[in-house]
């Protein structure tokens, strides 16, 4: 976060607009309803005018829109690496197309958090303090600006396969981190790959643990044995889509 708010790519603005409390963020007319309302996924929405720090994500969309079309290899299956092309299409150019990344909560209303290492009135509120675990956890070392010189415990465990949920592709996975690696000086080279899958349904639906409909694997272990539990859940499910959880199928592994 340093290296890039000397950089100049991260910078303090005022935004104002519609908030909603429950998600911990600014909506737009997109989120609206077709009835112009904002839907109650949203929770509590208020309008709020705020001071907070954002990343100019939208300086590097040409480079990941370059990136993502002649790297076919970048997210699997292809039609997920589509949908990312088609969405970073979307995305606005500028600063005042609102596509740069708000990085940051006051203190003054969010006491938890990472400080911002320039703004001690300021913690980081996603997606820095979350996305950057993936190196800093194998030994990337930020006081380092060249990616050739890191230490050589990182260079031999990335660039790394990521294996992610459909849900969380675009635009955390697919659309910041990139940018964020690519800002920090990464090479086309060090992005990591990003395979992504999709959900085991019970019924036609997801598996939520709070909706209830989920599945014991070690109960099913216990009464199938490991090794068929493994084999069902590797082959009867093709990577990148939905599949619905069948006992019956258990049993016939």
């Amino acid at each position: 976060l340093q290296r890039l708010f000397d950089q100049g790519q991260i910078y303090k603005d005022k935004q104002s607009g519609y908030y909603s409390v429950r998600q911990e963020q600014f909506l737009t007319d997109k989120e609206r309803g077709p009835d112009g309302e904002f839907g109650a996924e949203w929770g509590q929405v208020e309008f709020r005018e705020e001071e907070n720090y954002y990343f100019r994500l939208s300086d590097h969309k040409e480079w990941l829109l370059g990136f993502s079309r002649s790297h076919p290899n970048f997210v699997s299956p292809s039609f997920r690496q589509t949908e990312l092309i088609n969405a970073v299409e979307k995305m606005g150019g500028d600063r005042q197309s609102g596509s740069d990344l708000c990085i940051s909560r006051p203190k003054s209303r969010l006491s938890w958090g990472i400080e911002l290492p320039f703004d001690r009135d300021y913690v980081n509120y996603v997606w820095f303090d979350a996305l950057s675990n993936y190196i800093s956890f194998v030994g990337y070392d930020p006081t380092i600006d060249k990616y050739e010189s890191q230490p050589e415990e990182f260079l031999q465990k990335w660039p790394a396969l990521q294996i992610i949920g459909k849900d969380i592709l675009i635009p955390a996975h697919g659309i910041y981190w990139p940018i964020m690696l690519h800002a920090l000086g990464f090479p086309d080279e060090a992005m990591p790959q990003l395979l992504v899958h999709g959900w085991w349904n019970l019924g036609g639906a997801k598996m939520s643990k709070s909706a209830g409909n989920i599945v014991d694997p070690n109960a099913l272990a216990d009464k199938y044995g490991p090794e068929a539990v493994r084999y069902y859940l590797m082959s009867d499910i093709v990577i990148g889509y939905d599949a619905d959880f069948l006992e019956y199928r258990v049993a016939e592994a």
